[in-house]
């Protein structure tokens, strides 16, 4: 997890497949009275994903951490935090596609989970999903103020002042003309939070100062924007083959976005402008700062 010296790519696929075999082992074992049920939270979970919110946990750790040596308390509630944040976001997801939200039928390139277990089973496998994530954090063997210090954040961050929240401005703005201070606070919140959460969970499990949390906090601000930005930029140009979800929707159903606001060209400028800032926010960390950096152009230059 910490081993700044690997090169990313193998330290990027080294942590997927800690990832994964952790989701797997977690979705196969919890005791699920229903199958439909408990199949339906492993299809939403397991078919495929960047795992981009679990990285980012581990990334910040080694960033607030440094070259402080880890027990394996400590390396296994890393990785108990890293699967609750893609819990939570997976749960987002199966909701979101939901026909009472944004009506998609295609998820990571596969039919989304209403469509192949009906929308009934899907909500419960959210449901159950976003309970099992702060299952796995109320089991985690740190100190108890430390537990309530993630399970706070996540709540917050998943909630209505993060995650939902936003969900809800978005889904009530469809037409509107938002300014650009009300877009950036619905994606903060909506896209942003979680992804703010990921970065806090590092620092808090590595019990850093509260320098070290302000540059981080700061970063993430910016992380959250640059992933929507992102995002915008992919709905207006992508496919559905390279997306893996229905293309162009954010335009057809008139919602607010940074590309509809600033146009892809504008909008990429953005991009330049907020990945300078996110730089030299963390530059201060110095070598520990590699994954964070590392991941930020794995965002700003995904293709999906």
């Amino acid at each position: 997890m910490n081993k700044v010296n690997l090169s990313f790519s193998k330290w990027i696929s080294d942590n997927l497949e800690s990832i994964n075999d952790n989701l797997s082992n977690i979705l196969t074992n919890c005791n699920v009275e229903s199958s439909t049920l408990q199949k339906a939270m492993q299809y939403s979970v397991l078919s495929g994903g960047k795992r981009i919110r679990a990285l980012l946990v581990y990334a910040s750790f080694i960033a607030a951490n440094g070259c402080i040596a880890i027990d394996y308390e400590t390396s296994f509630s890393v990785d108990n935090a890293a699967i609750a944040i893609e819990l939570i976001h997976s749960y987002s997801l199966i909701h979101d596609d939901l026909p009472s939200m944004d009506n998609d039928c295609m998820r990571r390139g596969k039919p989304s989970t209403h469509v192949m277990f009906g929308e009934a089973i899907a909500i419960l496998a959210g449901d159950s999903l976003q309970s099992l994530a702060f299952e796995l954090l109320a089991g985690i063997s740190i100190s108890h103020e430390i537990k309530l210090n993630l399970i706070k954040n996540l709540a917050l961050s998943a909630g209505y002042l993060g995650m939902t929240g936003g969900q809800a401005i978005d889904l009530t703005n469809i037409g509107n003309n938002l300014s650009y201070d009300e877009l950036k606070n619905m994606h903060s919140m909506k896209t942003g939070a979680i992804i703010a959460c990921s970065i806090k969970f590092g620092y808090i499990l590595a019990n850093s100062n509260q320098f070290i949390q302000c540059m981080l906090d700061k970063f993430a601000y910016y992380l959250g924007l640059i992933f929507q930005i992102v995002d915008d930029i992919l709905d207006e140009t992508g496919s559905d083959k390279q997306l893996g979800k229905t293309s162009g929707k954010d335009s057809k159903y008139n919602k607010p976005t940074y590309a509809s606001m600033f146009g892809v060209i504008e909008s990429r400028k953005m991009l330049d402008n907020l990945r300078n800032k996110a730089i030299n926010i963390i530059r201060p960390i110095g070598l520990y700062n590699k994954r964070l950096l590392e991941m930020l152009d794995l965002i700003i230059y995904r293709d999906y």
